[in-house]
């Protein structure tokens, strides 16, 4: 165990998740002391190092969305992301969020949410349902944009942090 948390750079009151992939595979992340998870950390980046038959590679794509298996219907606990590249619309007074991850991280009901930036900074921001179940970031969401000087044409990942208070985790990729 030593070896790995030297391996993922773990620190002190970090944490470390992980997710079953199949009967002998783990997806892991590392989480920092703020709850926000790491984005890279030095390990073994050659496929040949992490085990064999490992080919699960993924390339993100703008405006991608990441929902868990839900099997039975339940709720699920698991990683709930999606992202978004901004129009100047995006700068008026909302943003749209995916029905899947509304409904499924319980924002829809609550319509309350916190954004976390990279520095830690916390944004409340209101959940508005808009019409037929489409639902959307309002009262906030422009504070968030001008508080982080995000320009038109960057992209946001915006991740939930599960067993949070409705907070989502919002990484801001600038064009």
């Amino acid at each position: 165990m030593a070896k790995f948390a030297k391996d993922v750079d773990l620190k002190f009151r970090e944490f470390v998740l992980f997710k079953l992939v199949d009967a002998s595979a783990f997806h892991v992340s590392v989480y920092e002391v703020n709850g926000c998870k790491k984005e890279s950390y030095p390990g073994p980046h050659d496929r040949n190092e992490l085990g064999p038959g490992n080919s699960q590679l993924k390339v993100k794509t703008e405006n991608e969305e990441h929902y868990p298996d839900q099997g039975n219907g339940s709720s699920a606990v698991g990683s709930w992301k999606f992202s978004k590249k901004l129009t100047e619309s995006h700068y008026k007074d909302r943003l749209s969020i995916p029905k899947h991850f509304a409904i499924g991280t319980g924002i829809a009901t609550n319509r309350k949410i916190t954004l976390v930036d990279g520095q830690g900074r916390e944004w409340p921001v209101k959940v508005t349902d808009r019409n037929l179940g489409m639902f959307a970031m309002t009262a906030g969401w422009r504070n968030f944009l001008i508080g982080n000087q995000v320009p038109v044409g960057s992209t946001i990942s915006f991740e939930f942090i599960p067993g949070s208070d409705n907070v989502i985790r919002a990484r801001i990729l600038k064009n």
